[in-house]
């Protein structure tokens, strides 16, 4: 009776460590069709490039590795559950982050002490879902408020670099008028300079920005930073679903010099627009 009983003790024993874990429909479906395509590329770092973007998979250390978030039971240990093609990653609370080598993905059912394992998300530049995860969305709707708001009527002042004045993103929601209220470049010295400010271009008409196209070089060249940051915050989508947090605001856009000096002096000329634009409206 004694060796009956130690022997149900060891099995479910065994059986906590072995059970396979929960695996998703679609992570199961995943997993078949990178199996296949592991098998017919046979190079980790082409397997890697042919599949980023539509999967999790990364080109690490001579391995093509597969991205997982799993949840720990009780049971869980990392030094057991790693092997040559299983890597363990950070822990947090019971999920755990996983990647298992493209080449023996059959492991990733396996993995002791995991009661659930799935395919990581793949990181996408969508902007489909800020607004309704920040209840934008409501806010757009005017619900539990006195009504809808969008930005209208508000300016955004953004001190960064790398501007594209005639982005479509940065017009109207019917595309037909630029919502730049002004621009500064201060690395642009043929001017004119704002008033007050003894240095930059300021561009302050429609036809100005769209004559200059775009700020100037700094030292870190030329990039869209500044593009990308006004879009999340008051892009109008440009015909597409995907619109900033106040699409229908206007912008104040500051080619800074890169240091705290004129930082300040892109807040001060910032707030000298819109308290004329104030007193033009009152």
């Amino acid at each position: 009776m004694l060796r009956f009983a130690l022997f149900v003790l060891i099995a479910c024993i065994g059986f906590g460590l072995l059970a396979q874990p929960r695996l998703p429909a679609t992570t199961h479906a995943d997993l078949l069709h990178l199996q296949n395509l592991a098998a017919k590329e046979s190079d980790p770092q082409k397997l890697a490039m042919s599949v980023q973007g539509r999967y999790p998979v990364a080109y690490i250390r001579g391995q093509a590795l597969v991205g997982f978030l799993a949840k720990a039971s009780e049971s869980f240990d990392a030094s057991i559950a790693a092997s040559a093609h299983v890597h363990i990653g950070a822990r947090i609370g019971d999920v755990v982050s996983v990647r298992v080598d493209a080449y023996h993905l059959e492991e990733a059912r396996f993995i002791p002490g995991l009661s659930h394992i799935e395919l990581a998300g793949v990181a996408e530049p969508h902007m489909d879902k800020v607004r309704w995860t920040t209840r934008v969305d409501s806010v757009h709707r005017g619900i539990n408020l006195p009504m809808p708001y969008s930005g209208r009527d508000v300016l955004i002042g953004i001190c960064d670099w790398g501007f594209d004045y005639t982005h479509p993103d940065l017009y109207d929601t019917l595309l037909t008028h630029t919502r730049i209220r002004a621009a500064w470049d201060q690395y642009k010295q043929s001017g004119p300079a704002p008033a007050g400010f003894p240095y930059g271009t300021e561009y302050a008409t429609p036809s100005a920005l769209l004559a200059a196209g775009s700020d100037t070089a700094n030292i870190y060249s030329y990039h869209y930073h500044g593009t990308h940051v006004a879009g999340i915050a008051a892009g109008s989508g440009a015909g597409t679903l995907f619109r900033g947090i106040a699409y229908e605001s206007e912008l104040l856009l500051a080619t800074w010099l890169i240091d705290a000096a004129s930082v300040i002096d892109c807040y001060a000329w910032m707030k000298q627009i819109a308290d004329s634009d104030r007193s033009a409206w009152w």
